[in-house]
């Protein structure tokens, strides 16, 4: 998807996506950082209209998991 994007929009996005898989794989992810994460990862997928979409639907479904764990 950053390969759509100017080089400063991509790499806003490598960035968030490199904050997101930290935050998920510790043992009690924080939400605030994880949901920062996927929402820019979201907006920047959204304009991208049909080439976005499998990541906003990706990061919706994997919103939805990290929000089950204990806190």
């Amino acid at each position: 998807m950053a390969k759509n994007f100017t080089e400063d929009i991509a790499e806003e996005v490598v960035e968030d996506y490199k904050r997101l898989a930290d935050e998920a794989l510790k043992k009690s992810p924080k939400q605030k950082w994880y949901s920062v994460s996927i929402d820019g990862l979201q907006k920047a997928a959204k304009n991208l209209g049909d080439v976005g979409k499998p990541v906003v639907e990706f990061s919706t479904q994997l919103l939805l998991l990290l929000r089950q764990l204990p806190k």
